[in-house]
């Protein structure tokens, strides 16, 4: 006899009602197909019953002989299993292209109007054989020679120093000063960085974006940043595309 029980009616009910309707079967073999799980003794018993007994008295007997319903673990789906896996790895794979691939640079183009600009100003700075000193252009003597002076009171200044009626005027790095002659107690000549970084410069051809970022760096070495600033400028107007330079120049504003 085949009984089958969904829903909430529990299969016990189901199989005493159908023992009910035929009193004379003495033996019982039971599948149940419940929500709640499936029966113990690999899903079937069978069992001499005996007649006679009410409803309750039944439901005791058939849940004293089927005993704790045990609960079925779903198993997972192979093919979910291997989609899961297979997504995991291109995960790691996507990762590590990420980090292995070179990253393409991208550098945005200096206005062509800006870059005509610092051109013209290098041409005329070049004509007029003016040196660039801490963002301004200067004829050599106005600069006057680099020096090194330690003054009365014990401080020591460095720089390019012009002699004048009233003194002697000093343009350090920084700044600029006057200074009296009773105010020095000792003047020595110096070779000043800047110095060094025109001689540099003046080696230097127009086109050669390479060595303009080559210099700016000594000068960034050096402490000369606008000094630098500029020759990132001249490496652009040989090359504008030229992504270290942008950033060289960029950083050095």
């Amino acid at each position: 006899m085949l009984i089958e029980a969904r829903g909430d009616e529990p299969w016990f009910l189901s199989l005493i009602k159908r023992m009910r309707e035929d009193p004379e079967t003495r033996g019982v073999a039971l599948i149940a197909v419940a929500d709640e799980g499936a029966l113990p003794s690999g899903g079937g018993i069978h069992r001499n019953l005996p007649k006679g007994l009410s409803v309750d008295e039944w439901a005791k007997q058939l849940t004293s002989l089927i005993g704790p319903v045990r609960k079925r673990p779903i198993p997972a789906s192979p093919r979910l299993l291997a989609l899961v896996a297979a997504l995991g790895l291109l995960a790691v794979a996507a990762v590590i292209l990420m980090f292995a691939l070179p990253q393409r640079e991208t550098t945005p183009p200096i206005p062509p109007g800006e870059l005509a600009d610092w051109k013209t100003q290098e041409e005329m700075m070049e004509t007029n054989k003016l040196l660039f000193h801490e963002g301004s252009w200067f004829a050599r003597p106005f600069l006057g020679e680099g020096v090194h002076l330690t003054l009365a009171d014990g401080r020591k200044l460095e720089g390019f120093a012009r002699q004048e009626k009233e003194g002697v005027f000093l343009r350090g790095m920084n700044d600029a000063q006057l200074i009296k002659l009773s105010d020095i107690r000792q003047r020595e000549p110096k070779r000043q960085p800047y110095e060094e970084y025109w001689e540099q410069a003046a080696r230097l051809s127009e086109g050669d974006a390479e060595g303009h970022i080559r210099l700016a760096q000594w000068c960034l070495e050096h402490g000369l940043k606008l000094a630098a600033k500029r020759e990132y400028r001249r490496a652009l107007i040989a090359d504008p595309n030229h992504a270290e330079a942008r950033r060289g120049y960029d950083r050095n504003r």
